[in-house]
C-alpha cells in the first residue's frame, strides 16, 4: 500500500520558464499536450501528477531519484507512467490550485487540501511542514476513529510520512500510508488506511477513461 500526492499553489505558478519546462517534460509529452492545446493550468497538473507519483514509488523504493522527465503523463486518461509501471490519478483542479493524489493497493483513500492560513500550529510564525502533519493528522484520527490529539504524523529517515497512536497503552504504529505536500498557501495531504474497503475523497476510481466534474470546488477529474 503506497500514496503519493502533490499540490501547487496557481497563485505563486502563473507561467513556465521555457528551461523549466524542457527539463520536466520529455519530447513525446510535450508534442501530446501541444497535440491537445494545454494550457498552464494543464502542464501544473503534468507537473503535480509527476510529483504525486515519485512520491509513491519512493515508498516503495527509498532508494530512487526524482527525474521529472522519466514520468510520462497523460492527461486525458488521468495517468502516470514510470519505467513501465502505471497508475491512475485523482485531481482536483480549481483557479487556486491543482491538488493530485496516485494510490496503489488496497484500503480506504481520503485527502484533504486546506490554506495554510486555516491550520493552527501554535505558533506566531506560519510553519507549513507542521501544518500539513497537523492536517494529516486529522484525516488519520478520522479513518480510524481515534480521537486526534493521540495521532501523531512523522517522517523517518528516508523523509517518508507515517503516523502513531500515542494513549495510554503506549505508542502504536497505524496501518497506513501518508503523503504530505504544501506550496504557497496551501497544504494537502492523502491517506491510505489498511483493512477499510474502497476509497473516499474528492475523487476515487480503478482505472480507465477520465472523467471530468465541474463543482464549486474546481475541476474533479477521476478514473472510471
Amino acid at each position: 500500500m503506497w500514496i503519493g500526492n502533490d499540490i501547487v499553489d496557481l497563485s505563486l505558478n502563473q507561467k513556465h520558464h521555457p528551461r523549466f519546462v524542457r527539463r520536466i517534460f520529455s519530447d513525446h509529452d510535450l508534442e501530446r499536450y501541444n497535440r491537445a492545446g494545454a494550457q498552464s493550468q494543464d502542464l501544473w497538473l503534468a507537473w503535480a501528477a509527476k510529483e504525486a507519483a515519485y512520491k509513491l514509488e519512493k515508498q516503495r523504493d527509498a532508494a530512487i531519484y526524482f527525474s521529472p522527465a522519466e514520468f510520462s503523463v497523460d492527461l486525458s486518461e488521468a495517468k502516470v507512467n514510470w519505467r513501465g509501471r502505471v497508475h491512475s490519478f485523482g485531481c482536483v483542479a480549481s483557479t487556486d490550485y491543482v491538488h493530485v493524489w496516485v494510490h496503489s493497493g488496497s484500503g480506504r483513500v481520503e485527502t484533504k487540501v486546506a490554506p495554510a492560513s486555516a491550520v493552527t500550529t501554535g505558533v506566531s510564525a506560519r510553519n507549513l511542514s507542521a501544518d500539513v502533519r497537523i492536517l494529516a493528522a486529522t484525516v488519520v484520527s478520522s479513518l480510524f476513529g481515534i480521537r486526534v490529539d493521540e495521532v501523531v504524523v512523522d517522517t523517518d529517515q528516508h523523509r517518508i510520512p507515517f503516523a502513531v497512536r500515542r494513549d495510554s497503552k503506549g505508542v502504536t504504529r497505524l496501518p497506513c500510508a501518508i503523503s504530505l505536500s504544501h506550496d504557497g498557501g496551501f497544504v494537502a495531504v492523502a491517506v491510505a488506511a489498511a483493512g477499510a474497503e474502497g476509497i473516499a475523497g474528492p475523487a476515487a476510481g480503478s482505472g480507465g477513461i477520465a472523467v471530468a466534474a465541474t463543482g464549486s470546488k474546481g475541476t474533479v477529474l477521476v478514473s472510471e
